[in-house]
């Protein structure tokens, strides 16, 4: 997450012509929203999420939920369904 460079070739691949790449991608900020500590988090009714909110602002600060939104919109099933998945974890 301090690497911007890292995220701007991420943001890159999300939009790239390549469905492949996009799905890669998107996989890799779905990583970045969600993690194991937040579903602990949610077990123990411990909704505090510093450590995922933050990674959320940034990444939506750097536009990464414009580009899922429309990647949601994507004739690619499988992209699609990533797409949506990864909303829905900002969205938790």
């Amino acid at each position: 997450m301090t690497n911007d460079d890292m995220l701007q070739k991420i943001k890159y691949y999300m939009g790239h012509s390549n469905v492949k790449l996009q799905l890669a991608a998107t996989f890799c900020i779905s990583n970045l929203i969600w993690n194991e500590e937040d579903v602990q988090a949610v077990v123990n009714s411990d909704f505090s999420h510093k450590g995922s909110q933050e990674r959320q602002d940034k990444l939506r600060e750097m536009g990464f939920v414009d580009i899922l939104h429309k990647l949601t919109q994507a004739s690619d099933p499988n992209l699609c369904d990533r797409a949506k998945t990864a909303m829905q974890q900002y969205l938790a």
